[in-house]
């Protein structure tokens, strides 16, 4: 469908990178596993879900698409994030993504989809994070040391990001060891967090009419990690600098 090929396919870069797109999809019947909804299987790491949702692996279709959904209707609902969506119908939405590799979030609803998609976020979000689910096994560091898998945050985001005292200093050094972290990450952290922190940007932008300020979204979006997440909003232009062939690149 047009849908389709709009909101899936436009990220491959050939025809035959398409093909393998849909093939891909087809046998992982799109692999999204949010928030461990098929209850055959357990939850998985977010490298994981990206590498199952498109050829590069770099942003899984539940971010791509939800994100591109808030873009266009999203930007001045007053509470997004806040306000929680329909809990039988973000369960279907994640039934739907977990078994059609051609499933797209209904256009047609348009404004009254938005808490349905924001909550589509969450829940992924949460099914990817090892603090929320610890069935999400410890992954190997590259000094090979066992450390927890923050989900889109990355490996052990506690341990190795600035701690809130030093956000609150704004200083540059602080600054400087917030990107080396973010430069650090696995390309498919680092594109799908691009890409969900423009959204934020963006909302937060419009907070006079939303009310949602960078630490209001910190706190819906990333709990675990608000201090961090509204640092990372509130300097994006700053942070946000390296993109990968296929990534995300800010409209």
């Amino acid at each position: 469908s047009d849908v389709y090929k709009r909101q899936v396919v436009v990220p491959a870069r050939s025809m035959t990178e398409q093909e393998e797109w849909r093939a891909k999809m087809i046998t992982n019947k799109c692999g999204c596993v949010l928030g461990g909804a098929r209850n055959s299987e357990p939850f998985i790491t977010f490298a994981e879900a990206a590498e199952r949702s498109e050829p590069q692996g770099l942003i899984p279709i539940p971010i791509r698409q939800s994100v591109e959904f808030l873009l266009k209707w999203g930007l001045n609902i007053e509470g997004l994030f806040r306000k929680p969506g329909n809990i039988r119908t973000v369960k279907g939405w994640i039934e739907g993504m977990n078994n059609d590799p051609f499933w797209v979030i209904p256009d047609e609803g348009g404004p009254s989809n938005t808490a349905n998609t924001a909550s589509f976020i969450v829940k992924f979000l949460m099914g990817t994070n090892h603090a929320h689910n610890r069935s999400v096994p410890q992954v190997e560091a590259d000094d090979g040391t066992m450390v927890d898998d923050d989900g889109i945050m990355g490996r052990d985001t506690r341990r190795c990001f600035p701690t809130t005292a030093e956000l609150k200093t704004e200083s540059e050094e602080v600054l400087g060891r917030a990107k080396e972290y973010l430069e650090g990450m696995h390309a498919s952290n680092y594109e799908s967090l691009k890409m969900l922190t423009y959204l934020m940007t963006q909302i937060a932008a419009n907070s006079e009419v939303n009310k949602m300020t960078p630490e209001n979204l910190a706190l819906c979006v990333m709990p675990l990690f608000r201090p961090q997440y509204a640092y990372l909003i509130e300097h994006y232009a700053e942070l946000f600098i390296r993109s990968e062939p296929g990534g995300f690149l800010p409209p």
